[in-house]
């Protein structure tokens, strides 16, 4: 049974309003209609996505404010792929750890990708190249404050599996203050999370400031990364 009401219960009620109230309910399920009368599996889609966003990161990185607008639009489909996978999974009941790391694979990869190509832009509006070791550095800021949790958990892993339940990530430390890491949780995701950094980037693009992305996103993403190794080496 593909019917939109079986397939909408597929759709996973994502707490992102926009993915969960505007790509869910729309391009997310549309595509999930579609995917049914194929023979795509969601291990396929995920992987898809990985290889699709160099498209979107071409345009934006090619340099013109027309290109840019072009990637950033064609950027916001990763929104309906991410959305599609899932569901698609569950109406199928194949649901994988295969699935689940491809998922985390392009969670993890194409952010730091988006910042390589704003800074290939930047470089190029501003005629100094040189402005694409800002990206690259912020791309090593964001693999370090990943790699952090990762070496930790791995640490743990190897000193006694136990003591993982008692492991406090640095969200669940700050989120134990009240409402400063509410606030630091809902600042965290609304500037960090790829949903909104789509929606950033076409924001800036059509106004003409993506150039600016950088100035903002070098120092936040310096103090996490920094922030993430000190908190999780204690």
């Amino acid at each position: 049974d593909n019917s939109l009401g079986t397939l909408r219960k597929c759709m996973h009620l994502h707490k992102h309003p926009w993915k969960r109230y505007f790509f869910g309910p729309t391009s997310g399920l549309l595509l999930l209609k579609l995917l049914t009368y194929t023979t795509i599996t969601a291990n396929q889609l995920s992987a898809f996505a990985l290889f699709y966003v160099l498209l979107p990161l071409g345009f934006i990185a090619y340099g013109t404010q027309q290109s840019a607008v072009i990637g950033s639009i064609l950027f916001l489909f990763i929104i309906t792929l991410d959305h599609a996978d899932g569901a698609l999974a569950r109406y199928r009941g194949i649901m994988s750890l295969t699935g689940a790391y491809l998922e985390k694979m392009y969670h993890r990869l194409i952010p730091p990708l988006l910042f390589l190509a704003v800074s290939i832009y930047t470089g190029k509006y501003f005629g100094n190249m040189g402005i694409v070791a800002l990206g690259i550095f912020i791309m090593l800021m964001m693999f370090l404050a990943h790699w952090t949790r990762l070496s930790k958990y791995e640490i743990v892993i190897l000193k006694t599996k136990k003591q993982i339940k008692t492991h406090i990530s640095i969200e669940k430390k700050v989120g134990q203050q009240g409402f400063l890491g509410k606030a630091y949780n809902k600042f965290i995701y609304f500037v960090n999370s790829m949903e909104w950094l789509c929606l950033i980037t076409l924001a800036l693009s059509v106004t003409g400031y993506l150039h600016w992305m950088l100035a903002f996103y070098l120092p936040f993403y310096t103090l996490i990364g920094i922030a993430k190794v000190y908190l999780e080496a204690k």
